[in-house]
């Protein structure tokens, strides 16, 4: 399997992030690889939803013109989450372009009007769905194959670290899920 180079860098310095704070630094982890990805494929917004409580929300975000902390704390309601969520277990597990005629997407739509072009891919790992990043253009465009390969590579990687501190956020061994940790 080839990575891209821009798959390769992003992929790099979130193992860097991760290994120079001892594992606890997820969230800078995700704030570089969203600067990483918004930069290196030319586009204006990325952002991390998590499922939190009944609905999905921003955890992370970079944009081109304020950096770090884009619409953190913005979530959909449970209804919305679950229509997105459905879509998205329902799918394949590759990055799928939205654009404004996609109605299947439409909570995600609403809260994101000025974009005209979307990428999006779900994390998955272990059965589990802990939420989806996305790329973000406000001018329309075609993501490349390139850019959506990207994308999922870092998804994936990105869903097993995040599964993995839910796992110790949970008071389990990461990979055993419902076991406590003794």
């Amino acid at each position: 399997m080839i990575y891209s180079e821009l798959a390769q860098d992003t992929i790099n310095k979130i193992i860097s992030t991760l290994q120079a704070g001892g594992g606890s630094e997820l969230d800078r982890a995700v704030d570089e690889a969203l600067c990483n990805l918004v930069t290196g494929m030319d586009t204006d917004q990325g952002l991390l939803w998590l499922v939190v409580d009944a609905g999905l929300r921003v955890t992370s975000g970079y944009t081109m013109q304020s950096g770090s902390g884009a619409l953190v704390g913005l979530s959909l309601d449970s209804q919305q989450s679950t229509a997105l969520v459905l879509n998205f277990l329902s799918s394949d597990d590759v990055a799928t372009e939205i654009d404004r005629e996609s109605s299947d997407w439409a909570p995600l739509l609403n809260v994101s009007q000025e974009f005209d072009s979307q990428l999006v891919v779900g994390l998955r790992a272990r059965g589990l769905f802990p939420g989806f990043l996305t790329l973000q253009s406000k001018k329309e465009r075609s993501w490349s194959a390139d850019e959506r390969s990207t994308l999922e590579k870092v998804a994936a990687l990105l869903a097993v670290i995040i599964s993995y501190d839910l796992d110790l956020r949970r008071g389990e061994q990461p990979g055993k899920q419902g076991q406590n940790a003794t």
